[in-house]
């Protein structure tokens, strides 16, 4: 697949870790399957307690299109949107947008504490997304996504 990165150790990262799919109906002039997903929240490893470690900090989630071949079973993507705040340039990362309370094992809708590969613990993101659900707004073609993180629509 595509990289989407390298993580401050040298180790390229392909594109994947796709969360929400949903079917957009099938090419008229290929017969392919059409889909669209998303990243999750990045690539990023196994939580140490509290400690979840980022592979890429400043990763943004995105929204994917792919075509199935029938035939062949071949996937090739055909879009890729990377997720920006309502002021359409700043990037939403898949960091953590609540922080863990002191002396607490967790804070509503968020159980861990971002670090990087060094154990450096990361900035929040007060619009970062654990992306779980996707659906296309039939009316305008718009996305509404759900959150992990926390009770949250975004559109």
């Amino acid at each position: 697949l595509e990289p989407i990165g390298q993580t401050a150790a040298g180790q390229q990262i392909a594109l994947g870790g796709f969360s929400g799919l949903a079917f957009e109906g099938i090419d008229p002039a290929t017969g392919h399957y059409k889909f669209i997903t998303h990243t999750d929240r990045g690539p990023n490893g196994e939580p140490t307690g509290l400690l979840r470690p980022f592979l890429l900090p400043g990763f943004s989630p995105e929204v994917v299109r792919f075509e199935l071949n029938r035939d062949s079973g071949a996937i090739v993507i055909t879009q890729r949107l990377p997720l920006k705040r309502a002021d359409g340039v700043t990037p939403i990362t898949g960091l953590p947008n609540l922080k863990v309370l002191a002396g607490t094992a967790n804070t509503p809708h968020n159980d861990e504490i971002g670090v990087d590969l060094f154990g450096n613990p990361t900035p929040l993101d007060p619009f970062g997304g654990d992306f779980e659900g996707i659906v296309v707004d039939p009316a305008d073609g718009s996305f509404w996504m759900c959150d992990e993180y926390r009770p949250a629509l975004y559109h």
